[in-house]
C-alpha cells in the first residue's frame, strides 16, 4: 500500500510544505529529507509501496514560506490499481 499525507490550508495566507524523512527526526527542507511536496495551497506527498518497509518509521515535517500556517493534515493508505482506456481494473 502506498502512503499519502495531505496538508490542507485552512485560509487563504497559509501555503503549507511537506517534507519527509526517515532518519531525520525534524526534516524541514529538501536537504534533509527523501520526500518534499512544495507547491502552493495545498500539498499531497505520495510515498510508494516499495520504498515502504515492515517497521519503517516516517518524520514529517511542515514549513510554510510565508509565515503562520493553519493547516489539516491528513495520512491515509492507498492500494494500486489500474486503468484500462479508463476503465477501473483492480489487480
Amino acid at each position: 500500500m502506498d502512503l499519502i499525507i495531505k496538508a490542507i490550508p485552512l485560509d487563504d495566507n497559509s501555503d503549507p510544505d511537506i517534507y519527509i524523512s526517515k532518519t531525520v527526526r525534524f526534516p524541514n527542507s529538501s536537504l534533509d529529507s527523501e520526500w518534499q511536496c512544495s507547491s502552493y495551497g495545498r500539498d499531497t506527498c505520495t510515498i510508494h509501496h516499495d520504498d515502504i518497509k515492515p517497521d519503517d518509521v516516517f518524520y514529517i515535517g511542515i514549513t510554510s514560506p510565508h509565515g503562520e500556517c493553519h493547516l489539516s493534515l491528513f495520512t491515509m493508505t492507498s492500494d494500486e490499481f489500474k486503468l484500462d482506456d479508463g476503465i477501473y481494473n483492480s489487480f
